[in-house]
C-alpha cells in the first residue's frame, strides 16, 4: 500500500482490503480540511458485513461492487452499481429465506434504485423494483415493490399456504407502510384450539406473529395495509373440524400489534364435538376488533342420532367459546349428550338434570386436554389426523362409558371416519366420504344399528 498525506489531503492511489473470500479495492482521496471525499470502491465483497448493522438480518452470497464515492462527510454522493448473484437473506424469527437474489442495484447520487431484481421465496419466483433515497448514511425515502407467484408459506405456525402477492412498500425512515394485495391460491391451517380453554377459562389469545419477528427492530415503524383474498381455496383441518371456506381480510396495525378485520366464510365441513361428527350448515368467522387479532365465531352443524336430529352451534372468540344443543324432537340440553353417548330412546328422560347434566358436562370437559394430548400423539405415531376419546354418562347415571373417534384424511378428496361405543353392544360407526372438485359428493355410511347407506349430496349456491 503506498498513501500520501499532504495539505490536509489523504490520497490513496490503491489499498486493497481483503477478508475471507472478500477482497475490494479502494483508493482516491479524502480532504480532511474540507471534509470531503473522493474515494473509488472495486471487488468482490460477502453479503455477511449486512449483519454488522442489522444483526438480526442474516445474509449469505458476494456482491460484485464498483462504486464511486464524492461528496462531503455529511452528504456523500454514491454513483456505481452492485451485482447480486445468488445471494440470500433471512430474517430471525422467520423460518423461510428469500434465496437465489439475482439482479443489480445502481447508485445514482443519492439514491439506490432497483431496476429489476429476481429471487425465489418458498419454490415461487419474487421480483423487486423501485428506489431507497439516502439521508446521510441512512435510508430516507422509500418507495419498493414486490410481486410474487407461486409462493409457498410456512408462517404462522400452523399454515402452509400457495400464494400469490403484490405489495409496495411506502415511507420513510420513521415510518413505512407495506400495502397492496395477498392471493391465497390454497391455504391449510391446522392449528389446534383448546375447547376446554375456551369453555373454561378466558386466558387463551390469538397470535399472529411470533415474539422474535414482532419485536424486531428493523420493523419497529413497519404499518400494515394489506389485503388477504381466498375464494373457496382456505381449509382448516384439525382434530375439531374440516372445513372449506373462503376469506377477505384486511392486515393494519404493525408486527407488535397486528390486526384483521373481515370475514372467513364457511362453504362445506364437519364438526367433531363430544365424539359426534356434524355437517355444517352455516358458519363465518368476523374479525371487527380494530385493536387486536380477535375472531368472533358462529358456526352451525347437525347430525342425526335415530330419530333426532341435533343442531350445535358454537359462537364465541377465541378465548371465550360457548356451545349449545338442540334437537327435533325436542330434547333438554342433558338427554341431547346422552342420545349422543348412545343411549337408547327409552333411557335419556332417566335421571334429573342437573345430576346428570353435571356429569356429562365435567367429565366431558375434563378430558378434552388429554383427547387433544392423545390426538397430537396419534397423528405422529400413526399417520391420523383426528383422535378423541370422549366420555359419556348414558342409561342410569351410573352407567359410565366412552367413545373413541379416530380419522384419517387419505388425499384431499377422500377421508375414512371411525367411532366406536367402548361399553356398547352396537355397531361402529363408519363413515367414508368422497368430496371432489364440484357440487355434489359422495358418503359411504355403517350406522350403530349395522346399517349401510350412501348418500349423495348436491350444493347449490343462492
Amino acid at each position: 500500500m503506498e498513501a500520501r498525506y499532504r495539505d490536509s489531503i489523504l490520497r490513496i492511489p490503491s489499498l486493497t482490503l481483503a477478508e475471507g473470500s472478500s477482497r475490494v479495492a479502494l483508493g482516491g482521496a479524502v480532504n480532511f480540511l474540507a471534509k470531503t471525499l473522493d474515494l473509488r470502491l472495486e471487488g468482490v465483497t460477502e453479503l455477511d458485513i449486512v449483519e454488522t448493522f442489522y444483526p438480526s438480518l442474516a445474509a449469505t452470497g458476494s456482491v460484485d461492487l464498483s462504486a464511486r464515492i464524492t461528496g462531503s462527510w455529511d452528504e456523500p454522493s454514491l454513483t456505481g452499481r452492485a451485482d447480486l448473484d445468488g445471494a440470500s437473506l433471512r430474517l430471525e424469527g422467520f423460518p423461510q429465506a428469500l434465496a437465489g437474489l439475482r439482479g443489480r442495484l445502481v447508485f445514482d447520487n443519492r439514491t439506490i434504485r432497483i431496476p429489476e431484481l429476481h429471487g425465489v421465496f418458498g419454490s415461487g419466483p419474487v421480483s423487486f423494483s423501485g428506489a431507497v433515497s439516502l439521508a446521510g448514511s441512512s435510508a430516507g425515502a422509500i418507495d419498493l415493490t414486490a410481486t410474487g407467484t407461486g409462493m409457498r408459506l410456512r408462517y404462522p405456525e400452523g399454515l402452509v399456504a400457495m400464494l400469490d402477492a403484490d405489495l409496495a412498500l411506502l415511507g420513510s425512515r420513521d415510518e413505512q407502510v407495506l400495502s397492496g394485495q395477498i392471493t391465497l391460491t390454497d391455504a391449510v391451517w391446522t392449528r389446534e384450539y383448546d375447547l376446554a380453554s375456551g369453555i373454561l377459562t378466558d386466558s387463551e389469545g390469538f397470535g399472529l406473529f411470533d415474539g422474535d419477528l414482532a419485536e424486531d427492530e428493523l420493523f419497529a415503524n413497519l404499518r400494515f395495509d394489506v389485503a388477504i383474498v381466498a375464494h373457496e381455496s382456505l381449509r382448516l383441518r384439525n382434530s375439531l373440524a374440516e372445513i372449506d371456506a373462503s376469506a377477505e381480510l384486511g392486515l393494519r396495525g404493525s408486527l407488535a400489534k397486528p390486526v384483521l378485520l373481515g370475514t372467513t366464510e364457511a362453504h362445506r365441513g364437519e364438526l367433531y364435538f363430544l365424539g359426534q361428527r356434524y355437517d355444517i350448515t352455516a358458519g363465518k368467522i368476523d374479525f371487527v376488533d380494530p385493536t387486536k387479532v380477535q375472531p368472533f365465531i358462529e358456526l352451525t352443524a347437525e347430525t342425526r342420532v335415530r330419530s333426532y336430529r341435533v343442531e350445535l352451534r358454537l359462537t364465541g372468540t377465541s378465548d371465550r367459546f360457548y356451545p349449545e344443543l338442540s334437537s327435533d324432537p325436542p330434547l333438554r340440553t342433558v338427554d341431547i349428550l346422552r342420545l349422543l353417548s348412545g343411549a337408547s330412546e327409552r333411557d335419556i328422560l332417566i335421571g334429573t338434570e342437573e345430576e346428570e347434566l353435571a356429569g356429562v358436562g365435567v367429565a366431558s370437559l375434563l378430558t378434552e386436554r388429554l383427547s387433544q394430548e392423545l390426538g397430537r400423539r396419534a397423528e405422529r405415531l400413526f399417520g391420523l389426523d383426528r383422535f378423541s376419546v370422549d366420555p359419556f354418562l348414558v342409561g342410569q347415571i351410573a352407567n359410565p362409558t366412552a367413545r373413541v373417534s379416530l380419522g384419517k384424511q387419505i388425499t384431499r378428496d377422500l377421508s375414512i371416519n371411525y367411532s366406536t361405543n367402548l361399553n356398547a353392544t352396537t355397531e361402529a360407526i363408519i363413515l367414508i366420504e368422497y368430496r371432489p372438485e364440484g357440487n355434489m359428493s359422495w358418503i359411504l355410511s355403517r350406522d350403530e344399528e349395522g346399517d349401510v347407506g350412501i348418500d349423495v349430496k348436491f350444493r347449490k349456491s343462492f
